[in-house]
């Protein structure tokens, strides 16, 4: 017969090591795993707002939608010229006809949410100016005819808007975004450009400066 153990002789005695990372291991592996967790959103998050900025609200391959409220920065050198059919057909909108005026020359498109936000501002600047030698033109961006109508309908847009289906003369003038306003003086010069969405209060002074320069 097998001899009895005692209990506590059984209890006292030595028991095998316990195989496996010790909690310090175990810390230092969690938080591996976090890192490499979190470096996996930022670089898919990443993606997804590259491709919103480069799609925009409707995704138009190309062009970047600058939500954000523009400001005045210098430019120079001559307003390239065109000559566009207008949106709302029968015409044809030539930057070369405005010479002699200060023009505030808007790109937009009806896919373009910061579009939305500048248009009653640019219509009120628009009759402000309009009897003080200021022209405002419009170009129409990659947009489907009848969307873009409807957008100058809808917001009572009475100055010219040519269209540009193909994107051509955004790229001539270098477009980074949408929307994208250019002042130009009464030479046909460069001065102003604004990336984003055009505040009246932000534009009124860049018009006057130009007004008080001597013709």
């Amino acid at each position: 017969m097998d001899p009895v153990v005692d209990e506590t002789e059984r209890a006292a005695e030595p028991q095998p090591p316990q195989v496996g990372p010790s909690p310090r291991e175990v810390g230092l592996r969690r938080a591996a795993i976090a890192l490499a967790v979190l470096g996996a959103v930022i670089i898919v998050g990443g993606l997804a707002l590259n491709e919103l900025s480069t799609r925009g609200t409707s995704g138009v391959s190309g062009f970047a939608v600058a939500d954000f409220a523009a400001v005045a920065q210098a430019e120079s050198g001559p307003a390239p010229a065109f000559e566009l059919p207008s949106v709302a057909g029968g015409q044809v909108v030539a930057l070369d006809a405005y010479r002699g005026k200060v023009v505030v020359l808007n790109f937009w498109a009806s896919w373009c949410g910061p579009c939305w936000k500048e248009a009653s501002g640019l219509q009120r600047t628009w009759e402000e100016y309009r009897s003080r030698g200021v022209q405002f033109v419009r170009v129409n961006e990659r947009d489907d005819p009848s969307a873009a109508r409807s957008f100058v309908d809808t917001n009572g847009l009475t100055f010219p808007s040519g269209s540009d289906p193909a994107g051509r003369l955004a790229a001539t003038y270098r477009l980074t975004g949408m929307p994208t306003t250019f002042v130009i003086d009464r030479d046909g010069n460069l001065v102003y450009r604004f990336l984003g969405y055009l505040d009246e209060r932000t534009l009124r002074p860049a018009l006057d400066e130009l007004l008080r320069r001597a013709p």
